[in-house]
């Protein structure tokens, strides 16, 4: 147990629970430890039935099926350099599994990842996907590098049995180096009544987002106050509650410059519509950002220098005593939720929360 940080997380909680919301839960105790693999992991999604699927480098799957207190590794028949940046959790035994670069394709299991499908792939020697994001557990959207001047944007409706591409002329012209980035598979986020947020980077000064309200038929380009640069821009989009929404990212190659200033975080109150930083962003370059659906107020937002939490809805961002991790998830339970944190190394972070 990482001591300081539980502290740290008591004393923000206890401010969500002055402020007030739907249920206020407090942190009951941290635990960081290795999986037995090496991949550096970034793929992380949680069911909810309490199997949590995890994903990275070499080849590697990983699933929990007591929320994140034991893994076992998923063999997928493929090589072993393939890295597999994003992963959906389904009902039950099912799931997809993304893979970023070549091959560019998507896999899907029904039987716990004995069993793998091909589903959908792009034979483009440029072809990249950045995330998938689901409505429901029917209904999902990809996102991918756009190949040929040409977003790549896919849509399911049968939980990711058949994937059907979405024309050029429903979506917004790229500019030069603009691109989406990889780095946990949540720069697009998705919510069940067809609103989709697809966060953008690669061209500057300043990056965009993708915005759809009618399940990924149709986007428009959104312009953010977010800096934007060959190695910067938002990485990760998340759906906080009502009407807002949260954005981070930063610059990868320089993931701690100017940690006093800079924007890192940003917010809509208006489903996407419309962008304003952050009162105070976290001290460094974040690839994720999430929020649990108990709370209208608790943001927690990682990265490879450090994980960052906020108890106002992410207006402003408080450092925990934690390393760096690329990814952060939430396993919800009638009377707790948990999160969940992986990185580099095979390192991942364990934190219950109980019931207050």
């Amino acid at each position: 147990m990482r001591r300081a940080g539980l502290v740290a997380l008591g004393l923000l909680l206890g401010a969500c629970a002055q402020q007030g919301g739907p249920r206020t839960i407090g942190p009951r105790s941290i635990d960081t430890f290795h999986v037995g693999v090496r991949a550096s992991l970034r793929g992380l999604d949680a069911g909810t039935d309490g199997r949590i699927w995890v994903s990275g480098s070499a080849g590697t799957v990983l699933v929990s099926g007591d929320r994140g207190a034991t893994w076992r590794r998923v063999p997928v028949a493929s090589d072993s350099e393939i890295d597999f940046r994003d992963v959906q959790a389904l009902e039950g035994d099912e799931a997809i599994l993304m893979t970023a670069g070549t091959p560019a394709r998507i896999q899907r299991t029904d039987d716990l990842g004995r069993t793998w499908t091909v589903v959908y792939g792009d034979p483009h020697p440029d072809a990249f996907f950045d995330a998938i994001a689901f409505f429901d557990e029917t209904r999902g959207v990809l996102f991918g590098d756009p190949v040929d001047g040409v977003f790549t944007v896919a849509l399911t409706d049968d939980g990711g049995r058949t994937w059907s591409r979405v024309d050029a002329a429903s979506l917004p012209v790229p500019r030069p180096g603009e691109a989406g980035f990889a780095a946990s598979g949540t720069n697009a986020c998705a919510r069940a009544d067809g609103v989709v947020l697809i966060g953008l980077g690669g061209a500057g000064p300043t990056a965009r987002v993708l915005r759809s309200d009618d399940f990924g038929r149709t986007f428009e380009a959104i312009e953010t106050p977010m800096p934007s640069g060959e190695t910067s821009g938002i990485f990760s989009i998340a759906h906080v509650g009502g009407t807002r929404w949260i954005a981070v990212g930063g610059d990868f190659a320089e993931p701690t410059r100017d940690p006093e200033i800079g924007i890192r975080a940003i917010i809509s109150d208006d489903d996407g519509r419309t962008w304003r930083p952050a009162r105070r962003s976290p001290e460094a370059y974040c690839s994720c950002v999430a929020s649990p659906g108990h709370s209208d107020s608790l943001v927690i937002a990682c990265g490879s220098e450090g994980v960052y939490i906020s108890g106002d809805a992410g207006e402003t961002f408080t450092t925990l005593d934690l390393p760096g991790f690329h990814a952060c998830a939430w396993s919800e339970g009638e009377r707790d939720a948990i999160l969940m944190l992986v990185g580099s190394g095979g390192r991942m972070a364990r934190i219950v929360f109980g019931e207050r």
